[in-house]
């Protein structure tokens, strides 16, 4: 059995642990595109460094299973998602492959990670997924008018907090939620983005990796 292999079994029975403590659902056909979407990126990541050096635990414990806390802020289907800056997928690709009943589209400019994201999509067979190749601008009328809004709006260490709320804003239906991945400056973005004047409902939940490592995902309510 090759390496690779072997890391993908690990994988699986660490997400398998993940849903017996009751934070997750995942079927076995998730599962098995979730390890096959990490081995994947193991092997793009050697060539054009999409998340930085990473182990194979890290790879899990630090990015995939980070994205995983996404899970309990989304329906599990009949909802549309919109990622935005989302690099290697994350959290948008591993939300499409956790939940296959919503429509997930990828935000990213840059070349290298749209092809891994359409790479991704076909070698997965995830057809909840598009990869939308384009930034995308607070003040670009035809951009939305062509791409619409969406239920949900999320992001992981795209931007500050202010930035991304108003890129988000415009993109997020009224009623909609956005979700903003953030660290342990969190407060201080809350701050800085309140301190521009904008009263919107927010709630924090804070969570930690399995290294010890403070997270938090930022929920703001768009008003209907």
């Amino acid at each position: 059995m090759s390496a690779d292999k072997t890391a993908a079994g690990a994988k699986a029975a660490d997400i398998a642990n993940l849903m017996a403590d009751g934070a997750l659902a995942l079927d076995e056909r998730a599962q098995a595109r979730l390890d096959a979407y990490m081995l994947l990126l193991r092997r793009w990541n050697q060539v054009f460094n999409l998340v930085g050096a990473s182990s194979p635990k890290m790879l899990f414990e630090r990015h995939v299973r980070d994205c995983l806390a996404v899970l309990a802020c989304l329906p599990e289907e009949g909802a549309s998602l919109l990622d935005i800056g989302s690099g290697a997928g994350l959290p948008g690709m591993v939300v499409a492959i956790a939940r296959p009943g919503l429509t997930v589209s990828l935000a990213e400019p840059r070349a290298k990670r749209q092809a891994f994201l359409r790479q991704a999509a076909r070698h997965l067979a995830l057809a909840n997924v598009r990869v939308v190749g384009e930034r995308l601008l607070p003040d670009d009328p035809a951009q939305h008018r062509r791409l619409g809004c969406f239920d949900y709006v999320t992001s992981r260490a795209f931007a500050d907090l202010p930035s991304f709320l108003a890129l988000a804003l415009v993109y997020c239906r009224p009623g909609g939620r956005i979700i903003a991945m953030k660290g342990p400056a969190v407060e201080s973005e809350i701050a800085a983005w309140r301190a521009q004047g904008i009263g919107l409902p927010a709630t924090l939940r804070p969570y930690r990796l399995a290294d010890g490592s403070r997270r938090c995902l930022v929920v703001v309510e768009k008003p209907s």
